[in-house]
């Protein structure tokens, strides 16, 4: 049986948001999808294989994923289970790439695979070995406390990424916690969290024969208390009717503190007993907008901070079309402030779109672009209260593409520490543009250039911050130090190309 994704153009957010929506479908496996069978379409091609254990005995119920490879336009994902005989099957498939992964829980993690459906070559073969996790003699053990004091029932995980092996357990009456049967290998903890207590973002374990065993301990923090106050009121921008049950979360800037509080019927919250600094106040109510403010307050000083919040009561509609005026069908319509708000909505198969929840302030409407076959097109709008406005949109086929990645460090993991990327046309030695990877793709270690003259590009890749610990040669893409012999990609109008990666190699090493 196959589980199937219809099939539908996606807006890219940039690279991380795809990334992410990836990871999203694989989770998902196991949640119910429309079934159809093993037919995923209507084109040429048919990509079989089969799943086996170590040893070559067939591997039954493996999830196996197959979705177009990023840059291909048209994005789907469709799933499908291993036989008995450890054989799966997609057919229908259009011409294109595609990357297939496999999953089995019981099993260490396979490297996905790439195939290619051609007219010439519609059929394509997959194949996956898993091998079973490894049970070893390794240890890691340690306390939790709080302020010095054992922590019971906090709970702490490991996982290995290289194989997909997990476990996780809870401290006991006196904080302790262990885990058991760990195999050799870099052993990671999810960051632990215990109310009222400052975050820990404990280091990676390393198991080895020479030292199977390890002790990380967790020692929680209070945040500081001090003689500052931070109150206010949120009132409804409309009516200014005070809104109760709202949830204000409070973070410092330049001081440990994290703390949330709920208005009243009054619309009141306060936070008091703070350390003088800067703070970041969100505010997260259910049919209204709440972007978020920088407060400062002086030590024993109580800073009053009201704000009028916009009910998301309005709506914006319309029609998208393409350049010979038939409606584009699975196009995604965004609308977005300068303050980070955004919604959005498909369009159905007459090009129709319908954003709701959306408040009565700017934004600009936003269609087309990377991941999609036409030319972005942004508009401003300003929706009103109560009502929906109506936008429509002529799309052109586009003219420009894209071109990005993600980095690595030694490890094969995304390198998530800031690296400056410079782009270079093969026809100007000169830098056209740069980014930086982490901020502005979620820490992912993507990067990319969008909306780019068809030509060919290239990118150097260097350390942009002073820590020793993280500084990094010198490279271009290619894995080359020298210009001249740095690996050039052709772009091309209406097509993205995001499979490019670079690992980088630690400073003197």
């Amino acid at each position: 049986m196959t589980r199937f994704e219809a099939p539908t153009r996606t807006r890219r957010r940039g690279l991380a948001a795809t990334a992410l929506a990836l990871v999203v479908a694989l989770l998902a496996v196991g949640s119910p999808l429309a079934a159809s069978a093993d037919v995923v379409g209507t084109g040429p091609g048919t990509v079989s294989g089969t799943v086996t254990q170590t040893g070559g005995e067939p591997l039954a119920g493996a999830q196996v994923i197959i979705s177009n490879s990023i840059g291909e336009g048209t994005i789907f994902n469709a799933y499908t289970l291993s036989d008995a005989a450890g054989h799966y099957e997609f057919t229908g498939l259009e011409v294109g790439n595609y990357s297939l992964s496999s999953h089995n829980t019981n099993f260490q993690n396979v490297p996905g695979q790439q195939v290619s459906i051609s007219e010439a070559t519609p059929a394509a073969t997959a194949d996956f070995e898993f091998a079973p996790f490894v049970v070893g003699l390794g240890t890691i053990s340690g306390l939790v406390t709080g302020d010095g004091a054992p922590l019971a029932g906090q709970f702490i995980s490991v996982q290995n990424y290289a194989t997909g092996q997990s476990q996780f357990t809870v401290s006991d009456e006196n904080g302790l916690y262990e885990f058991s049967g760990l195999s050799n290998g870099t052993w990671n903890f999810a960051s632990p969290w215990a109310p009222g207590y400052q975050y820990l973002y404990p280091a990676p374990v390393e198991l080895t024969d020479a030292a199977p065993s390890a002790t990380r301990d967790f020692p929680f923090v209070s945040y500081p208390t001090g003689t500052s106050s931070i109150t206010g009121a949120l009132t409804d921008a409309a009516t200014g009717a005070p809104i109760q049950g709202v949830n204000v979360s409070l973070y410092g800037v330049d001081v440990a503190q994290s703390a949330n509080a709920g208005t009243d019927e009054t619309g009141s919250y306060s936070f008091p007993s703070l350390p003088a600094g800067t703070y970041v106040l969100n505010f997260f109510a259910f049919d209204y907008l709440g972007p978020s403010a920088e407060v400062t307050v002086a030590e024993g000083e109580t800073v009053t901070f009201d704000r009028a919040l916009v009910a998301t009561n309005a709506s914006i509609s319309g029609r998208v079309t393409g350049p010979n005026g038939v409606p584009v069908v699975g196009e995604y319509v965004e609308a977005h402030t300068e303050a980070g708000a955004f919604a959005g909505a498909v369009t159905d198969e007459n090009g129709d779109y319908l954003i709701i929840g959306v408040g009565a302030v700017g934004y600009t409407l936003s269609v087309g672009g990377p991941g999609t076959p036409f030319d972005r097109v942004q508009r401003p709008v300003t929706p009103v209260a109560n009502e929906t406005i109506v936008e429509n949109f002529t799309l052109q086929a586009r003219t420009t593409g894209s071109f990005g990645g993600w980095v690595l460090d030694v490890n094969g993991e995304y390198y998530n520490e800031p690296v400056c990327v410079t782009l270079f046309g093969s026809k100007n030695k000169k830098p056209l543009a740069e980014v930086v990877t982490i901020g502005e793709d979620f820490g992912d270690g993507s990067w990319s250039f969008n909306d780019l003259k068809p030509g060919s590009y290239t990118a150097e890749f260097r350390d942009c911050d002073d820590d020793p610990k993280t500084k990094f040669d010198k490279v271009f893409l290619g894995g080359v130090k020298k210009h001249k012999d740095a690996t050039y990609v052709t772009v091309v109008a209406g097509v993205d190309s995001f499979e490019n990666t670079v690992t980088l190699t630690p400073r003197g090493h």
